[in-house]
Formats: structure tokens, C-alpha cells, sequence
């Protein structure tokens, strides 16, 4: 059982038969828990249905519980909502695609880091993490170009290694155009 379904598991407490096979969810069961704004236990149980029934209305749903989980996690303030939130993606790389659900991630993921450099001491543990978020393969452009303004702008020390990171993805360095040609960080 992967991390994800462990840490669903923990948080909605899913009922189990009698065999401890966990319950096999329909569409419509989906869709009665979604109603009820019972998030996790969409996100955990959506994988019940067949890959060959997994259509717009499958897709429609993933994204309306991912992005209703996101929004519990930020009113809860749980501190491995980053790590949830990545493990979410990672089980469904789909939602890359989603415009809500990355806005709503990006949204979540800066306010994060605004609060970390609210202490000054805690600057380099805030870059390290930021940058490591930045070189994540299922972190999109938007969130990569703004955590690293955000970076530069709180620790402009981390100016080379946000260069790097964004040559490594040939993204475009707008913001950062000129100031890494300036410093020749540009590769």
C-alpha cells in the first residue's frame, strides 16, 4: 500500500469488510461522497473505477476532490500538506493538465513559503526546500517561475542555482533573464 493510500486511510478512515478487503466504490457512490464534500475518500476509493470507465465524468470528479482536498488541507493548516499534495499528483499525474487544480497548488505552495521567510532564520532551510520543490519534475512552470522570484526576491544567494534549475527545464527565464546572463549563470 503506497503512501498515499496510507495517509487517506489515516485521515477518512474508510470502512472495511469483513475480510479487511477495502469496499469497491461505483461512480455513483463516488459521486454521493463528492456531494457530501468527503474529499478524501473520493481521492482514495476513484481508483475502484476500471481504467476502461475512466472518462470526462471520472476526470471531472478526480479534479473537483483533488482541488476540494487542497482547500481541506490549507483550512486544517497540515503540515505534510506539501508531501499529501505531491503524493496526489505523483498517483495522478493527470492533474498536471488541471488549470484549477495547479492554480489552486501554486496559490498553496507560495503562501507556504511567504510564511517560512517570515523567520529569518529559517531563510536557507526555506531555500533548500524551495529549490528542491523547483527541481521536481511534476512541479509546473507557473510554480517554478514564482518560487523563484519569490527565492531571489526573500535570498538572492540562490540566484545560480535557480538559473540552473530553470535551464535544466528549458523554461523560459523571463524574470530572471537578464539578471542570470548578468551574473553568467546562464549556461
Amino acid at each position: 500500500m503506497n503512501k498515499l493510500v496510507m495517509g487517506f486511510l489515516i485521515i477518512s478512515g474508510l470502512a472495511y469488510g469483513n475480510d479487511l478487503e477495502p469496499k469497491r466504490y461505483t461512480m455513483a457512490e463516488l459521486e454521493l461522497m463528492a456531494k457530501n464534500k468527503q474529499w478524501a475518500n473520493v481521492i482514495l476509493a476513484i481508483k475502484d473505477i476500471p481504467k476502461s470507465d475512466q472518462d470526462i465524468q471520472w476526470n471531472h470528479l478526480l479534479e473537483r476532490a483533488a482541488i476540494g482536498y487542497v482547500e481541506e488541507l490549507k483550512k486544517w493548516g497540515f503540515s505534510d500538506a506539501e508531501r499529501m499534495i505531491h503524493d496526489i499528483i505523483n498517483e495522478f499525474p493527470s492533474l498536471k493538465k488541471s488549470y484549477k487544480f495547479e492554480k489552486l497548488k501554486t496559490e498553496f505552495y507560495l503562501s507556504g513559503y511567504e510564511n517560512c521567510f517570515s523567520n529569518p532564520a529559517n531563510a536557507s532551510d526555506c531555500v533548500k526546500s524551495g529549490l528542491g520543490v523547483m527541481s521536481d519534475q511534476l512541479t509546473g512552470s507557473e510554480l517554478r517561475q514564482k518560487l523563484g522570484q519569490l527565492l531571489y526576491l526573500k535570498y538572492s544567494p540562490s540566484l545560480e542555482k535557480i538559473c540552473q534549475i530553470l535551464d535544466s527545464f528549458k523554461e523560459d527565464k523571463s524574470f530572471f533573464q537578464k539578471l542570470c546572463v548578468k551574473s553568467n549563470f546562464k549556461k
